[in-house]
């Protein structure tokens, strides 16, 4: 046969030669995908970014059914969900509190429970130049799927990826829309939002705690018993826990709104900031004491050694304990001790607000990507004071169960700074600078940072380089308090409004 395709060709024209090479060069391609194994194509695939990937799709039918493969795209939500992704820089809003809850690799909806709607006081709605557009409503579309009872969807991860995307690019572009709630008398002090419930909770100095229901904007109910400010409150399924300049605490019904208890709180002046879990309470006071109760037992005990206003306090990894002060310094408890661990200097001010997190690292994110993040050089004009040798020992003990974890502490103050620190060897890795007048609060995620202060803006910062994303002015006094959710930014300022933007 060759000899005989030799002798043909050399009785070939070059018009025939060139007509016989355009016939043949597509005889001659080779589509590897569909003869290679499916798990090396998958393996190669899993090395392409988002884009690469969709352009795969277009290929053909086949290279589409390889390209949205779900396994891909699970190994592409893994490595860009929650943090960002070493190869490329981008990461995604988990979105854990949304209508949503992962099951078998898979997500299914679920229909959330709505508050009870009340004619009372309704928020007014306006949009930002920048607003969303229709195509950022991806996850209301995905709800009409959903029946009037809970719903099994199964949804894909290439479509999980895409709605937090959406979500993602709405961070980085500015576009989102604003809710202004209005309501309250005096200066928000305090709030808690739970978007799973569309419910949120704020507390102000015109000594009441309001209900609002984020959906529809009004307030459902109006709790009223505290005599002076409302500084601190937080709610959980069944309760709200309130702590007032009244020197009381109050234990309210989440569902009816009543008060079920008064607790004298112990303390000789007025409450500033609580936490709870589901096995104590703690409260941090202007007589510059904690105090910490057992539910179960409903004894507590008192920690003493700030010298000033107790600003926040947050329970910590069950058994620990963070709180700032006026006095400068944010310090770090044993509960089971009774004994502060680690004391943080740094701030030349007031320390108004903390936030404490443990991440617990996987050194294998997946089974395609095994980096691991870079280290961090540390701020050296910090500083970390140990109590005595009884904590070394102790310090020796956290940087054992440092292995696999990383704890992060972020701290806002009155000399405008914000300080990033690493919880397990106190070291102060970042300091920002972008605010002109005191930080009132601060919160955080993987991704962000928000904070907002007393030159009545709200900074958004990047978490790994703590360069400034976004500012915005939502209120016409200080910020005194924020939250940070995946999709939300919700603060409350003196000017007594709550403020969300919906990314």
């Amino acid at each position: 046969r060759r000899v005989v395709f030799e002798k043909l060709l050399k009785e070939c024209s070059k018009t025939e030669l060139s007509i016989l090479s355009q016939l043949l060069n597509p005889l001659l391609t080779v589509d590897f995908f569909t003869d290679l194994p499916v798990e090396i194509v998958r393996k190669i695939l899993s090395y392409l970014d988002a884009v690469s990937l969709c352009h795969c799709a277009q290929v053909s039918k086949r290279w589409k059914e390889l390209s949205d493969d779900d396994f891909v795209w699970k190994d592409m939500c893994e490595r860009h969900i929650g943090g960002k992704c070493q190869r490329c820089g981008w990461g995604l809003p988990l979105m854990y509190n949304t209508k949503r809850k992962a099951t078998n690799d898979m997500v299914v909806y679920q229909n959330n429970k709505r508050i009870k709607k009340s004619p009372t006081q309704l928020a007014t709605t306006s949009t930002n130049t920048n607003n969303k557009n229709g195509n950022n409503k991806y996850s209301q579309n995905n709800q009409n799927r959903s029946s009037q009872n809970t719903t099994h969807y199964q949804r894909r991860w290439k479509e999980i990826y895409a709605e937090r995307l959406l979500v993602e690019r709405n961070w980085r572009n500015g576009k989102y829309s604003t809710k202004i709630f209005e309501g309250h008398t005096d200066s928000v002090m305090c709030l808690q939002i739970d978007e799973a419930r569309s419910l949120m909770l704020t507390g102000s100095y015109d000594h009441t705690i309001k209900m609002w229901n984020t959906d529809t904007g009004k307030c459902i109910r109006t709790l009223e018993g505290h005599s002076r400010c409302v500084r601190a409150l937080q709610f959980d399924e069944n309760k709200i826990i309130s702590g007032s300049m009244d020197k009381t605490i109050r234990i309210w019904s989440l569902k009816t709104g009543h008060c079920i208890r008064v607790m004298e709180s112990g303390h000789f002046d007025g409450i500033v900031t609580l936490h709870f879990d589901n096995r104590i309470l703690a409260s941090g006071s202007a007589d510059h004491t904690i105090k910490v109760w057992n539910f179960g037992s409903g004894r507590g005990f008192t920690l003493t050694g700030h010298t000033d206003w107790v600003n926040k306090v947050q329970i910590f990894n069950k058994d620990h304990l963070f709180s700032c002060s006026d006095d400068h310094t944010i310090k770090y408890w044993d509960l089971n001790t009774r004994q502060c661990i680690r004391t943080f200097e740094g701030h030349s001010a007031p320390v108004q607000s903390l936030q404490a997190s443990i991440t617990y690292h996987q050194p294998k994110i997946s089974k395609f990507d095994g980096h691991k993040s870079p280290k961090q050089s540390s701020d050296s004009s910090n500083s970390v004071s140990n109590n005595n040798n009884y904590n070394q020992t102790i310090n020796q003990s956290l940087s054992a169960k440092m292995k696999g974890t990383k704890g992060t502490l972020v701290t806002c103050s009155l000399d405008n700074q914000i300080k990033i620190w690493d919880i397990f060897t106190g070291e102060c890795k970042k300091t920002l600078f972008g605010h002109v007048e005191g930080v009132w609060c601060v919160s955080f995620d993987n991704m962000r940072i928000v904070s907002g202060a007393h030159d009545q803006t709200i900074k958004v910062w990047d978490m790994e380089t703590g360069k400034i994303e976004q500012n915005f002015i939502k209120h016409l006094g200080p910020v005194n308090c924020i939250q940070l959710t995946d999709t939300k930014i919700v603060s409350g300022g003196d000017d007594g409004k709550i403020s969300i933007l919906d990314f």
